[in-house]
């Protein structure tokens, strides 16, 4: 895997993204602390897989297409239209960061979505927005996210976006 396969985040976005591993972290070392070994133990192995769980949802996607960048970013706007979606930041043909709006109820305090635009291929990620609150999970809503984007995407690989 090449290294801008992965979500770059920098400033307080990074560390609102891993501030959850702070605090499992911080909850091994009180138990180590009050002489719980056995507790220690499990938040040492808690926090062990959180941040693999962190570091992994950083890598992004990668979805084939037979399209041009300018066509491939075409298709993704328009699908984002669609939804319910922000758009952040918006680099023509290039990036598209937008977050989700979720209702109250579903638990999430939404997410960020990230497509880049590539001739021949998008790469997509979805991770907890860290520009809100910290969260531990995302309740199955950043592979819902993906999977939607990338069946999407994927089925009109046959079907320009674009006129020359």
């Amino acid at each position: 895997m090449r290294n801008d396969d992965r979500l770059s985040l920098t400033g307080w976005r990074k560390v609102w993204y891993y501030l959850p591993l702070v605090y499992v972290s911080g909850g091994a070392i009180v138990m180590y602390a009050i002489s719980s070994y056995a507790l220690g133990i499990a938040f040492t192995i808690f926090a062990m897989l959180v941040a693999r769980n962190r570091y992994r949802g950083l890598r992004f996607v990668s979805v084939r297409t037979d399209r041009s960048a300018l066509n491939n970013y075409a298709l993704a706007r328009s699908l984002i239209n669609r939804t319910d979606w922000t758009i952040n930041r918006n680099v023509h043909a290039e990036v598209i960061e937008a977050y989700t709006n979720p209702p109250l109820w579903r638990g999430s305090w939404g997410e960020l979505v990230t497509l880049k635009f590539e001739s021949g291929r998008i790469l997509i990620n979805s991770i907890c927005d860290p520009d809100r609150y910290p969260s531990v999970a995302s309740w199955g809503q950043n592979r819902r996210n993906l999977s939607f984007l990338s069946k999407a995407l994927a089925e009109d690989t046959t079907r320009p976006c674009l006129k020359h």
